[in-house]
């Protein structure tokens, strides 16, 4: 049976349309998945076919794993990547690759968590709950070596840096502006860009990665 057919089965609901469409997909994985995407934005049973499909052939897995590593932070960036081909079904045209298409909302889920996680880190500077290193810490659970961090942090503004590094080893915002001999507004400003920067930084080397 065809990748059309097959879909078309899964969509009226026909007796063994799953094995079907499980025949289809090892025999012609593009077009069924094109298929099955095409249908899932008008058809409930294609589009949690589709789904679990995704799922159990953890198709957009690769993606995400180039920018993270933690595995918390994979299930999280799966599970949106999931929730967003649901609700974006209706935008993919039909041409083209749909594993592509599912696999660059999988990249953009997990570039977004990451950002969203340094603008958590920026809001919690200076409070009681910005614990020294929490931040790099982080990082680190989302790119796999230290080496990777360290050259990051080597091609940053190097003030930037310095100010990122004292604070990481536990002094003050007080402490920081005073070894650093700016003010202490000068000193929190140079602690978020570094945040910021670094969190940039580790979305482009993904990018590279590529």
């Amino acid at each position: 049976m065809s990748a059309q057919a097959a879909v078309a089965a899964v969509a009226a609901g026909e007796r063994g349309s799953s094995l079907a469409l499980t025949r289809a997909f090892d025999d012609d994985r593009p077009a069924t998945l094109q298929a099955l995407t095409v249908a899932a934005a008008t058809n409930a049973a294609c589009l949690n076919t589709l789904l679990a499909l995704v799922r159990d052939h953890k198709i957009v897995i690769p993606p995400i794993r180039r920018y993270l590593i933690a595995e918390d932070d994979v299930d999280a960036a799966e599970q949106q990547t999931l929730v967003s081909i649901a609700n974006g079904c209706g935008s993919y045209s039909g041409t083209g690759s749909a594993e592509s298409w599912m696999k660059q909302i999988a990249a953009n889920e997990a570039k977004m968590l990451i950002r969203s996680r340094a603008r958590h880190s920026d809001r919690a500077a200076g409070s009681v709950d910005d614990h020294a290193g929490e931040f790099v810490q982080r990082l680190s659970t989302m790119v796999a070596d230290a080496e990777t961090i360290r050259a990051m942090l080597d091609s940053m503004r190097p003030d930037w840096r310095r100010a990122l590094e004292l604070r990481e080893q536990g002094l003050s915002y007080d402490e920081l502006a005073t070894t650093l001999d700016v003010p202490l507004g000068t000193a929190k400003t140079w602690v978020s860009r570094a945040r910021r920067e670094l969190a940039d930084l580790v979305i482009a080397r993904g990018v590279e990665l590529r």
